[in-house]
């Protein structure tokens, strides 16, 4: 059973349930994004997924989840709103290493204006624990020790005043679970975009259907 919502939902899972399952977000306009789940049938029934995660298991820097939006007004055919670059995902992070991502613009007409936050909470430019460093088209945010606390989802935004562009990201990537056989599975996977994503599960290269 798969719901409009993206969920993922098979009722009293049996041998035939198990193998490798794939979530998929397209809006037609960005790149693509999937994640892949195994579904394994033996004395348990296991999901994994391969996540970012600190030594202390905490979910890290989403990286290639990037959203910005920009300020809404009447569009001018002759100016473009901004494009961001795709954030790229490094290998996984180790608690005391020094980070740095980039947040740069490849297409559209300046002023931009650049804009980080962590779980929806704006960034200061300076603390204790990062820094956020700026020029025309260039945002980087770097940590030089991360730790524990640094944990979460960072979105870098840019604004400019001839449009607006929100490439895709994840709202809810699927988490590991376990149940055993006969028990019921549930895997959330959603993501937003502009335009909205559909959101579609596919096993063995063919599409589960509702």
């Amino acid at each position: 059973i798969l719901s409009d919502s993206g969920v993922l939902n098979i009722l009293k899972s049996t041998e035939k349930d198990s193998g490798i399952y794939e979530c998929v977000a397209n809006n037609n306009v960005d790149e693509i994004l999937r994640k892949s789940v195994r579904i394994l049938q033996n004395a348990a029934l296991s999901v994994r997924f391969k996540v970012l995660r600190l030594h202390y298991s905490l979910d890290m820097f989403h990286l290639n989840t990037v959203c910005f939006s920009i300020l809404l007004g009447i569009v001018n055919a002759n100016f473009e709103a901004p494009k961001i670059q795709p954030i790229l995902t490094g290998p996984p992070l180790k608690e005391g290493g020094r980070f740095i991502s980039i947040c740069s613009i490849f297409e559209g007409d300046g002023p931009f204006y650049f804009h980080w936050s962590k779980n929806g909470v704006p960034l200061t430019t300076q603390s204790s624990d990062h820094k956020i460093e700026t020029s025309s088209v260039i945002s980087t945010l770097s940590f030089e020790k991360i730790s524990r606390e640094d944990a979460g989802n960072y979105s870098c935004t840019v604004n400019n005043a001839y449009g607006e562009d929100i490439p895709l990201k994840w709202i809810e990537e699927p988490k590991d679970i376990k149940v055993t056989q006969g028990e019921s599975v549930v895997v959330n996977c959603s993501a937003e975009g502009s335009p909205q994503p559909s959101i579609k599960w596919m096993k063995d290269e063919k599409q589960v259907s509702l």
